[in-house]
């Protein structure tokens, strides 16, 4: 595991410090699809996020909270040349 990417400073003995990661909802929905396609725990570690993160997008795109059907790049630049 690399530490120093997950904030862990060698000059604090003993301390680990997390910094949060923030997620575009385009990744989150194509996570959330990826878990639908090859499981959440293979999706997580593929995508190197924490399992609860995803299971929470997971629940949250169940309940309606978070939109699956984000529009990619490539389709709004086609969008905009029409």
């Amino acid at each position: 595991m690399n530490l120093a990417r997950h904030g862990y400073n060698p000059k604090q003995e003993g301390e680990i410090h997390m910094t949060q990661r923030h997620y575009t909802a385009e990744y989150r929905a194509n996570a959330v699809k990826l878990a639908q396609e090859i499981g959440g725990s293979a999706a997580a570690r593929e995508l190197k996020i924490p399992t609860d993160t995803l299971y929470t997008w997971i629940s949250r795109a169940k309940s309606g909270e978070l939109p699956l059907s984000v529009t990619p790049p490539e389709a709004k630049n086609v969008l905009n040349l029409a």
